[in-house]
């Protein structure tokens, strides 16, 4: 969070970092699927971020990835098969969350 915050006011700030806010501001949210890799800095925090949903009653899904870095979309060539399997679980996840609303 060094990289984005201004203050260090900024750190504790919800609207900053979601994590932060009250627990109630996340019931009724939409599903979500979380998509987290090993070596993420921000890792622990995506992690905590599913937990408060879940508690708060939202459909979460999580996709680990190990030996996986945070940008790992944006270099296809070099992530392959982990690209290949997130944009297959990221589809899944729509087609499912499609197919829920539907019924």
């Amino acid at each position: 969070m060094g990289n984005v915050c201004r203050s260090p006011s900024d750190r504790i700030d919800p609207y900053g970092s979601c994590i932060l806010r009250d627990q109630t501001k996340f019931i009724g949210q939409p599903p979500c699927l979380l998509i987290i890799t090993e070596c993420d800095p921000l890792r622990d925090e995506g992690l905590a971020y599913g937990k408060k949903l879940k508690v708060a009653g939202v459909r979460v899904e999580t996709l680990f990835l190990k030996g996986t870095i945070h940008a790992f979309f944006h270099m296809p060539a070099f992530f392959k098969e982990t690209c290949k399997t997130s944009y297959n679980k990221t589809v899944d996840f729509i087609n499912s969350v499609r197919q829920q609303r539907s019924d």
